[in-house]
């Protein structure tokens, strides 16, 4: 596109400079007794005429002229009235901004726009924006630490199991000593580094997630976190669990273990030997739910870990065990307060045991982690062959039953289990000799 001037006078250019698709004309004018060159263009419809002593300066000019007629402020002389008063409207719109140009805010919405779903209108999206940050906003008030505690108080009115609440505020008051903050502000990053900082692995670590999960969940529940949104717990990733070898008693081990611990502990013993109940579910069972006339143990919900009520039956050797207890009133087992102070007192009469053991080179009598119960599902599981029958005794899942004690027992085995009998004449033997039990 050529910038000439109209009925141009002084003949032919010597040059054109060309730029883009814009040229000016460059013209030789003599001055007297030196040369000089004259370019002749038009921007914002005024004629302009510029001199340069030489050719090159010329040119360099002209690419000045065409470069601020295409990309400065030659085109904006050259906008229409309607052009300048828009642009004039768009600048007192921004002037309560501040030091906002036109430009800037031509990029801002250009990104903007496209980020959003077609049809999509961004001043919708902003002011949806504004909303959910004025309700995190809002949100914000509310402290892990009293999150826990509603949360609890919830589910001890939803009638769960001791068990559970008892593991829901180990675990949460944990997390709310640590977070000391509001819990709209919590980030899965920061979870994760707290469950690696406690050395939480496997199992335990997808607990404390399953945890959180609830708790962050009721918050959502309780619009304390906004709605429809995943909640930060739930982002923490699951980690693969390595299963746990099952590990069980041998009758023999079972009658060693049966006749070595004190008198106090023996009826808690043979019930988590022949009837599988949990350590915590035993200590809190009193002789009241111990029915020998109709032979059942009744757990009742709010004494089991599941929170619903099953029927135990009591077998012929329990039957035998339980009744060396000459007075059978109040708890089964008393002066434990968790599973753990019961496992440290039963593992301080088996070393006493191994003690002795050890001295005559004798076996040794092992302890295995919830042994008992994984005893009875094993040999249960032999002799009865009903996944479905064992699973409901126990209060757990056919399915994890079958997985994880199918065929680790012949029935033979299950059958000389559950014939481990007390000593014919009756008498407990406190911490006996080896020989007693050998």
């Amino acid at each position: 596109m050529k910038n000439t001037p109209k009925k141009s006078k002084r003949g032919k250019p010597v040059h054109h400079e060309k730029y883009r698709d814009l040229s000016i004309p460059i013209y030789a004018k003599p001055a007297g007794k030196y040369q000089s060159f004259l370019i002749s263009y038009y921007s914002g419809g005024r004629r302009i005429q510029e001199r340069a002593a030489t050719l090159e300066a010329a040119k360099e000019k002209a690419r000045a002229a065409i470069k601020q007629i295409t990309e400065g402020s030659g085109r904006l002389v050259a906008l229409t009235a309607v052009e300048v008063a828009d642009y004039l409207a768009a600048v007192r719109t921004l002037r309560p901004l501040g030091n906002v140009s036109l430009s800037d805010v031509a990029a801002d919405y250009l990104a903007a726009v496209e980020q959003l779903p077609s049809g999509a209108k961004l001043r919708d999206a902003a002011s949806d924006f504004a909303k959910a940050h004025k309700r995190k906003a809002d949100l914000s008030a509310v402290t892990v630490a009293e999150l826990k505690e509603r949360f609890l108080e919830a589910k001890k009115s939803e009638q769960l199991s001791r068990r559970y609440i008892e593991d829901a505020t180990s675990r949460l008051t944990k997390f709310a000593k640590a977070f000391r903050c509001n819990v709209a502000s919590v980030r899965a990053d920061q979870i994760t580094q707290w469950l690696d900082s406690i050395k939480a692995r496997g199992r335990t670590r997808n607990n404390y997630r399953n945890a959180l999960i609830a708790l962050f969940r009721y918050a959502r529940a309780q619009n304390l976190l906004p709605r429809n949104e995943v909640t930060e717990a739930e982002l923490v990733p699951v980690v693969k669990a390595k299963p746990s070898a099952i590990g069980i008693y041998s009758p023999e081990q079972l009658s060693a273990l049966l006749s070595v611990v004190s008198p106090e502990l023996l009826p808690s013993l043979a019930i988590a030997a022949f009837a599988g109940v949990r350590s915590q579910e035993i200590l809190r069972l009193s002789w009241e739910d111990i029915n020998f006339q109709q032979g059942h143990i009744v757990v009742a919900a709010e004494k089991a870990k599941t929170a619903s009520r099953r029927i135990v039956p009591i077998l012929p050797a329990l039957k035998a065990w339980l009744l060396l207890k000459k007075e059978r009133k109040g708890a089964v087992v008393s002066g434990f307060a968790q599973p753990q102070s019961w496992n440290r007192a039963v593992s301080r009469c088996v070393s006493r045991y191994n003690a002795e053991a050890k001295q005559n080179n004798l076996p040794e009598l092992p302890r295995i982690q919830n042994g008992l119960r994984h005893s009875f599902a094993s040999y249960r599981l032999a002799v009865v062959k009903d996944a479905a029958a064992v699973a409901l005794e126990m209060g757990n899942s056919p399915r994890k039953l079958f997985e994880n004690y199918r065929e680790l027992v012949t029935t033979s085995e299950g059958k000389r289990w559950f014939a481990v009998m007390p000593p014919k004449d009756g008498k407990i033997i406190d911490y006996p000799s080896v020989a007693a039990v050998a």
